[in-house]
């Protein structure tokens, strides 16, 4: 994925998440922020990073409950076109944060990312993880609509987490299984920092993999648009097979982890 297109589902996500159907300059500030948080390129202190925190509680404030994928903006277009390398992403966002110079600084120190109640998304931890979050009920047959895997997966996100694409999965693997020693099927929710896995079994997802937490990655092709992926874990090999494409942006949002 490209500079240019990563900013683009991190500004669309953020629009996303507080309910607007545009994408403003706003969002694109709040998404470029969490993209160069990502990349380790500032850190949650950084003025960038405070100040995109408070503006995200200012948007959540306004209580807007769009539910259509957020169209980008006029402006909002332009300055993603002419976004090319890291250092125009850089630039964009500095010519940004001008326009917010009558924030209340004060106001955004005390909004800053370490005093929100949501949790905050870890390096690595070494193996597979319990997912945070209420049972909300078993996941729909056919999911062709991605909006509504985006709102579903919503609950169970962490800070600075955003829901990338998903796919179904079938698996005999006991790491992933929700079955003794028989096939266990779900869906899988790519996200920009781990794999979210929830069977058709449980009432929320069942178990997450951290990028940074998979040793080795391969994937191969199969029949009906799937992938066959051999992953290791803590030093364990892990079977699955899941939908081509979310493993496609699966190995993409690991590339850029890592």
């Amino acid at each position: 994925m490209s500079i240019s297109e990563s900013a683009k589902t991190y500004a669309s996500a953020e629009a996303k998440s507080v309910g607007s159907e545009v994408v403003s300059p706003v969002h694109l500030f709040v998404g470029i922020s969490n993209l160069l948080s990502k990349r380790s390129i500032i850190d949650e202190d950084h003025p960038m990073a405070i100040i995109a925190s408070a503006l995200h509680e200012e948007e959540l404030a306004k209580g807007l409950d769009g539910y259509k994928t957020p169209e980008f903006s006029v402006e909002v277009t332009k300055l993603i076109k002419d976004i090319k390398t890291l250092d125009d992403l850089q630039g964009v966002a500095e010519t940004l944060m001008k326009d917010v110079d009558k924030l209340d600084m004060k106001k955004a120190k005390k909004i800053s990312k370490k005093e929100t109640n949501i949790p905050k998304q870890p390096i690595a931890i070494g193996g597979f993880h319990n997912v945070n979050g209420s049972s909300i009920g078993r996941l729909p047959k056919y999911m062709p609509n991605k909006e509504d895997a985006a709102v579903l997966i919503d609950n169970f996100l962490m800070a600075g987490e955003v829901y990338v694409w998903d796919g179904v999965y079938n698996t005999k693997d006991n790491h992933l299984s929700t079955r003794r020693s028989t096939q266990s099927m779900g869906r899988v929710f790519v996200t920009n920092t781990r794999l979210i896995f929830w069977s058709d079994d449980e009432d929320k997802p069942h178990i997450g993999v951290l990028y940074n937490d998979i040793e080795s990655w391969k994937t191969s092709w199969m029949p009906l648009k799937s992938r066959g992926v051999v992953m290791y874990v803590g030093g364990q090999k892990v079977i699955f097979a899941a939908n081509s494409t979310a493993m496609e942006h699966a190995t993409t949002q690991m590339q850029i982890a890592k």
